[in-house]
């Protein structure tokens, strides 16, 4: 059955199940089946993961081989890739928060400290409607 996702193989953005499986390990993770009995497994751990951990982690959901390749194309990226650096608060509140710090106060000193911010974006724009990327 084909899966819809963006793919450099086919123009139409269609992929066999063995395509998908290049990249992602469907049969740990049959995120395309999931009204079969592992897909639905599958949604109750992430679903008992998110309740009791606030994270659900699929560890070697994209195969190896895939990583390497998308971080090939990623590093390939980063030149046209947006930059950003500009200094941020740790905090921010609305200004009517009811708990907001009043100035001068230890804990509103904290609050308003500002920290470098600097990061490096690949938009989705710049990514390539056949990359593994998508």
């Amino acid at each position: 059955m084909p899966v819809s996702i963006i793919s450099s193989n086919q123009e139409s953005g269609r992929l066999s199940r063995s395509q998908v499986n290049q990249l992602i390990d469907l049969d740990r993770y049959p995120i395309d089946q999931l009204e079969s009995g592992a897909g639905r497994d599958l949604i109750e751990i992430c679903h008992n993961n998110l309740a009791t951990q606030a994270i659900a982690l699929l560890p070697g959901f994209i195969r190896p081989s895939a990583i390497s390749g998308m971080a090939e194309e990623a590093q390939d990226l980063i030149d046209q890739a947006y930059r950003y650096d500009q200094p941020r608060v740790a905090f921010y509140e609305h200004p009517n928060h009811h708990h907001r710090a009043h100035d001068g106060d230890d804990w509103s000193t904290l609050r308003s400290k500002r920290h470098p911010n600097r990061y490096c974006q690949i938009l989705n724009y710049q990514i390539p409607n056949n990359s593994n990327l998508r």
